[in-house]
């Protein structure tokens, strides 16, 4: 039977770039004019920040899998992803 950890870490990699292209793409319509935007926001980011952290966790778990395109590209994705919302929650909270 074959594993298919990094498939789903790809998987979880594309929803996370649609999700984020979602958010900037109403955070540029919108620009903050209403509490309906702000919490689409809030909701939003911690979808992508959850399906980040699972994804990582399916690719790295996957990473003694054969190498291919998308294992690396899930890896990259989810990484970029996970830890780039953590930084912001830290940032955010260190104030």
């Amino acid at each position: 039977m074959e594993k298919n950890n990094s498939n789903k870490g790809f998987l979880y990699s594309i929803i996370n770039l649609i999700l984020f292209v979602l958010m900037f793409t109403g955070h540029l319509i919108l620009q903050g004019k209403s509490e309906l935007y702000m919490t689409l926001i809030g909701y939003l980011c911690f979808i992508i920040i959850t399906i980040a952290i699972i994804g990582l966790i399916y690719s790295l778990k996957g990473i003694q899998e054969q190498n291919s395109a998308k294992k690396i590209i899930a890896l990259i994705l989810n990484g970029i992803f996970t830890f780039g919302f953590i930084s912001m929650l830290i940032m955010t909270f260190t104030k």
